[in-house]
């Protein structure tokens, strides 16, 4: 009976091991990845920028900051998928559990999806874009990042701003005069 016991501890260890050698394959390949993506993406952007106005630029490099936030969680995402899956986590349950529970979290994710909404329609309407000079809830600064959730502006001290895309009402941009 020992010997099984060996047998059976034996196996499971090695088992046990190699899922998390596997897991630390993903990370490390989801990781560079990353990397990969993220200067690729940086590098197209900054080609497109060199035949476009300067509006234009502007529009290209909050895009581009979108887009780097898109990847990244993408790639999280399916690591984490490909992790679970390494150790035979039943996804199908976990995802139940998420529809089941989405009810409530949507209800405390109001104001995330709000920001998501308002930083969409920011951006398709070209209301701001990086680089910019703006006034936003009694904050004047310069766009130094723009995302579907926040707005980051620096001010003239230096100080950093980071504002919800939900509490952005009215925006005054310096930077876009109206001819």
């Amino acid at each position: 009976m020992t010997l099984l016991k060996q047998i059976i501890t034996s196996e499971f260890q090695l088992v046990l091991v190699n899922r998390i050698l596997i897991s630390a394959v993903i990370t490390v390949v989801a990781v560079i990845l990353q990397k990969l993506g993220k200067r690729a993406i940086k590098r197209g952007f900054e080609r497109a920028k060199r035949s476009v106005s300067e509006q234009a630029s502007k529009k290209l490099d909050t895009t581009r900051s979108i887009i780097l936030g898109l990847f990244k969680y993408s790639i999280l995402v399916i690591a984490i998928v490909l992790v679970f899956q390494t150790f035979k986590v039943d996804l199908s349950s976990i995802l139940t559990l998420a529809g089941i529970g989405g009810i409530a979290v949507g209800i405390g994710a109001q104001s995330l999806i709000k920001d998501i909404l308002n930083g969409t329609f920011i951006w398709f309407e070209n209301q701001f874009s990086v680089g910019d000079m703006i006034t936003v809830a009694d904050r004047c600064g310069r766009v130094v990042d723009f995302n579907l959730r926040t707005t980051k502006l620096v001010d003239e001290a230096g100080e950093l701003y980071i504002i919800p895309n939900s509490e952005i009402r009215v925006v005054k941009n310096s930077s876009k005069k109206k001819t």
